[in-house]
């Protein structure tokens, strides 16, 4: 009787370890998936802070989408630049040159503030930037006086310098802004219908790249 009491005991006491090792494996299981679901949670969260922030992106093709639809498309642009609009004036910077280029003769002028001299010369564009493609380090060879033998698109490319104004006071072409040498520039060029609709100008200055000028100066007239 006594050898049946021990042996009914032994049998208890493996059932126990056994109980305690299932259970103690169960709050190892469980508590694994927290550590992982924290790591998860960081990445996506510095991930989902370098996309929400594309206006400190160096790679201009990231910035430039974000201006197109941050201002481009979302506001007429000569209004905002009319009216020095917050989100244009995000764009900008008060160090740096910024105007619109013109040709009200034959000379190609820098209009500062207010940028044009009448609101009724706001234009307004007819494109989709969900439907159009941008296109970098290209340009199109024709497209202002002539159609261009390229497909409508956004074409930008890094070009040594940004125009220079002509000074019809003193007979004599401006001079180029000191600020502006040694800085990397973009030109943008937006065709639409095989014509140029805009061209525009960004400086690329203390890490971030800037709205510098618009160019409306290119006249095909004799």
């Amino acid at each position: 009787m006594r050898t049946i009491d021990k042996l009914v005991a032994n049998i208890t006491l493996v059932l126990v370890i056994v109980a305690c090792n299932n259970s103690n494996n169960q709050q190892k299981k469980v508590q694994q998936p927290d550590s992982n679901q924290v790591s998860v949670n960081t990445d996506t969260s510095q991930t989902s802070k370098i996309i929400e922030n594309p206006r400190d992106s160096k790679e201009f093709e990231v910035f430039l989408d974000y201006f197109l639809r941050k201002l481009y498309f979302k506001d007429n642009l000569d209004r905002a630049m009319y009216n020095s609009s917050p989100d244009f004036l995000d764009f900008t910077n008060k160090e740096l040159p910024i105007g619109r280029f013109s040709a009200p003769g034959i000379y190609q002028v820098l209009n500062s503030k207010p940028y044009f001299d009448t609101p009724d010369f706001f234009s307004t564009t007819n494109i989709n930037l969900e439907k159009i493609e941008i296109i970098g380090n290209k340009l199109p060879d024709d497209g202002y006086c002539e159609p261009s033998n390229l497909k409508d698109a956004i074409y930008f490319k890094s070009v040594k310098k940004a125009p220079v104004g002509y000074d019809v006071a003193n007979d004599k072409p401006d001079r180029y802004p000191s600020i502006l040498k040694g800085l990397k520039i973009m030109q943008v060029e937006i065709q639409v219908e095989k014509m140029i609709e805009r061209t525009m100008y960004f400086a690329f200055y203390k890490d971030k790249w800037y709205f510098i000028y618009l160019d409306d100066s290119i006249s095909c007239g004799a």
